[in-house]
């Protein structure tokens, strides 16, 4: 009877650690996506040009972007305990290398009154950069085992 009781209770353990992956796995793709779309508007206004829309896209940006690395670290600090060393280092790098780096290109980019051409520049590695965040979200879905049967046969090629 006690072993049937600690057999219950491992597997109740599992699935509230399968269910707070699930909703960091959720919760970390929207947020990333939000950003990066908030992100890419700025940009996208400013190479129109279309300098009203730029303002109030930038104006947005700079009020939620704070917001966003707030609740991107978080959820980075909830990892810790549901991933690998390794893929917890990976979302940190993730955060570090190219969400905050790319913040710091794009306040450069407005307080030297960057030229078309870096804002372009900067809008297209954004834009391009979408294969960076599928590839974080990707490894933390492999690592949970939470890709399906054939597109993780795809993944793998």
């Amino acid at each position: 009877f006690r072993q049937q009781k600690l057999f219950e209770a491992e597997l109740a353990r599992q699935g509230k650690v399968i269910e707070a992956q699930v909703q960091l796995l959720e919760s970390l793709a929207q947020l990333l996506w939000d950003f990066q779309l908030l992100a890419i508007a700025v940009t996208y206004y400013k190479t129109l040009p279309d300098e009203k829309r730029y303002q109030l896209a930038f104006d947005e940006y700079d009020k939620q972007s704070w917001v966003f690395f707030r609740k991107i670290r978080t959820e980075i600090s909830k990892a810790r305990r549901l991933t690998s060393e390794k893929t917890y280092q990976g979302l940190l790098k993730y955060y570090e290398e190219w969400l905050m780096k790319n913040d710091s290109a794009l306040m450069s980019l407005v307080k030297r009154r960057a030229s078309h051409e870096d804002w372009l520049d900067h809008h297209n590695l954004l834009f391009n950069g979408a294969e960076e965040t599928d590839k974080i979200m990707t490894q933390l879905a492999k690592e949970f085992r939470l890709v399906g049967h054939g597109r993780e046969a795809e993944l793998k090629r």
